[in-house]
């Protein structure tokens, strides 16, 4: 997974750990409050795809 708050330059990546049959997880403390950007780099067989989400941490 590659994190960054938005605004930042700098990305954090973490390697995701095998759950179960196509289920990954991370453990994650975010530090601060703001918007963080979430890519899962997936590979499979020939294909990666880059899913991207936004959380908003604190209010």
């Amino acid at each position: 997974m590659e994190i960054w708050k938005e605004g930042d330059e700098e990305h954090e990546t973490i390697e995701a750990a095998h759950i179960k049959d196509g289920v990954y997880a991370i453990n994650k403390t975010f530090s601060e409050k703001g918007i963080y950007n979430i890519i899962a780099h997936t590979s499979a067989r020939d294909l990666h795809t880059m899913p991207k989400m936004q959380v908003t941490v604190g209010k």
